[in-house]
């Protein structure tokens, strides 16, 4: 269990790395494609990571217009 959740917080800060990445060069809307089931699930939906602070700061970066 302590690998998933590693593995699962790695891929969650690249993703928030990412979201920060395109909205420094202006981007508005992009299209996310990620590998990770576990990281696609958390992020579509606050039920079982909301609490998680990276999954708070992707959900940040991806509810601004």
């Amino acid at each position: 269990i302590d690998w998933l959740l590693f593995d699962v917080g790695s891929k969650t800060l690249g993703v928030v790395e990412g979201l920060k990445i395109a909205k420094r060069n202006g981007h508005r809307r992009i299209i996310l494609e990620i590998d990770s089931m576990e990281v696609a699930n958390m992020l579509s939906s606050n039920a079982k990571f909301g609490e998680h602070r990276l999954c708070r700061e992707a959900h940040k970066f991806m509810n601004k217009e």
